[in-house]
């Protein structure tokens, strides 16, 4: 399943789409702790930008870089995006 959803990541258009704003939601309490991690952003389609909510559920590991000064710079929007799992999790 992680595969199917990793493939479908990467057929949108991420560079020079925006970041419009971003989300840690914990629940849980001690080693039963997850995270949902969300996204809003402006997604460049086909007929412009479209807004958009990406959230990533239950979530026990998540590695991302987000420079926050590159973003600033570059009025919010995103060189690359990428999906990889890289645990059994």
């Amino acid at each position: 399943m992680i595969n199917e959803i990793c493939e479908k990541f990467k057929t949108y258009f991420w560079h020079d789409s925006e970041i419009s704003s971003f989300q840690l939601i914990q629940t849980g309490y001690g080693i039963y702790t997850v995270a949902d991690i969300c996204f809003g952003l402006d997604l460049i389609t086909d007929n412009g930008y479209k807004k958009v909510n990406l959230t990533f559920k239950n979530c026990v590991l998540f590695n991302c870089e987000l420079n926050l000064k590159g973003k600033y710079l570059c009025s919010n929007q995103i060189s690359s995006a990428d999906c990889m799992s890289s645990s059994k999790l």
